[in-house]
């Protein structure tokens, strides 16, 4: 079949609608809120950088098969399915819930880290841990932080994941170039550890601010997101031209390249010990009342009430809720579009989406997302595009969504950047093949 009958399809829903659109429907969607009159910003969880990250889930998975024959760690494990499930029986295989319904320990889900990582933060609240205990604690969050790499590994699918990342700047940044306003700035934020917003940026030689400033100990202060660079190559003709493209990075859960000193954080030039990052549990909230994240968490809410904002969002899973109450807010203005790209492929039929999305309290490993729907299902300012099986489609020449955030960033493509071949990526700091 000849490459230009081939025709890609989407999923749309909006209002509690579906629609299936063909590709060139969705770019014509997406490139609408790209005009100079709106305020770009992007939302991009672990999701966007998996295969060059593993997914903590995946992690925590590996970590529990190391440790198969560590007798503190099963007994922690056996200690937090009984937490789960209601003290269990000596021997017993399993256990029934308030409504005698039949539990077994083993069907609670094994990649659930967060569940994990919060249960032992409050049994070290109400229990003296013994250094057996803390140990396995502290194994677990340097096998979470050492998962994700600090300088480039050598490997294809790092290098596609990144080159994933260095296409959408770069489409989006086309966009900027001949805007002359505020709304040339576009925001970029993420709840990932990982340095691919960095790495994909310095490719490109865009200008970007994290929030730091110094080179010998870049040190994080907030008012750096308010400052922009100065172009001087028109200063002698009465003008002051801002750098277009320019981004503004908002790490808010922060860094893998982030680590707390003397009451400041610093940005580190190699892997430090004292990783400022909040790890995935429900302190999450709490912690980030606390400086800096307190103040990243601020400046996302002070970009999403702006006038004319658009947020594209990919990779989250929903599970953050003072994340989620933010967007909450600000999809109830008529100023504000949210466009999230999820995956709808694992077999949903818009009936299940439509029955799962009417339950808030779903338990299945989709309910923040298909919570938030419900409670914004009615808004039309909320469009989520995903992915359609081709057998939904009554069409031979028609090809599935393939649904990987390198698909996303190709609906954003409006013509050739002279990207498409870019040269193979150098080491950054030598090979890291974590």
């Amino acid at each position: 079949m000849e490459a230009n009958k081939k025709i890609g399809y989407y999923k749309v829903f909006n209002l509690n609608n579906f629609e299936n659109w063909d590709e060139n429907r969705v770019k014509n969607y997406l490139h609408s809120f790209l005009s100079e009159k709106y305020h770009v910003n992007t939302f991009l969880g672990s999701g966007a950088s998996h295969g060059a990250v593993p997914l903590l889930g995946n992690t925590f998975d590996k970590f529990q098969s190391e440790h198969e024959c560590n007798t503190t760690f099963q007994k922690l494990r056996r200690s937090y399915l009984s937490y789960r499930t209601g003290l269990l029986k000596d021997g017993a295989e399993t256990n029934n819930d308030q409504n005698n319904n039949s539990i077994n320990p083993e069907s609670i889900d094994s990649k659930d880290v967060e569940n994990f990582i919060s249960w032992l933060q409050k049994r070290s609240e109400v229990i003296i841990e013994a250094e057996s205990e803390v140990e396995v604690k502290k194994v677990l969050l340097e096998k979470i932080r050492n998962s994700i790499p600090i300088k480039y590994p050598s490997n294809d699918n790092f290098y596609d994941t990144l080159h994933a990342y260095i296409e959408f700047f770069a489409y989006l940044g086309d966009t900027r170039n001949a805007i002359d306003d505020e709304t040339s700035v576009i925001n970029l934020f993420t709840t990932n550890y990982d340095l691919m917003h960095e790495w994909a940026l310095e490719e490109l030689r865009f200008s970007y601010s994290t929030g730091f400033s110094g080179s010998i100990h870049p040190t994080f202060s907030s008012n750096q997101f308010n400052q922009r660079p100065i172009s001087f190559e028109n200063r002698f003709k009465n003008r002051w031209m801002a750098i277009n493209p320019y981004f503004r990075v908002y790490k808010l859960h922060g860094s893998i390249n982030w680590e707390f000193s003397k009451g400041h954080i610093y940005q580190a030039l190699g892997n430090p010990e004292g990783t400022a990052v909040i790890y995935p549990s429900v302190e999450k909230h709490y912690e980030t009342t606390q400086s800096p994240y307190s103040e990243l968490i601020r400046e996302l809410s002070k970009e999403l009430q702006r006038e004319s904002t658009v947020l594209f969002m990919s990779g989250y899973s929903f599970s953050d809720e003072h994340l989620n109450n933010l967007l909450k807010q600000a999809v109830d203005s008529s100023e504000f579009q949210l466009i999230i790209f999820y995956d709808w492929t694992e077999g949903n039929s818009d009936i299940k989406i439509s029955q799962a999305i009417k339950q808030k309290d779903d338990e299945n490993t989709n309910s923040g997302f298909y919570k938030f729907l419900n409670e914004t299902k009615n808004n039309k300012n909320v469009t989520v595009i995903g992915s359609v099986d081709v057998a939904e489609i009554d069409k031979k020449d028609s090809i599935v969504g393939d649904w990987t955030f390198s698909k996303i960033v190709k609906l954003f493509k409006t013509r050739e950047l002279g990207i498409e071949n870019q040269p193979e990526l150098p080491t950054a700091g030598g090979n890291d093949e974590k």
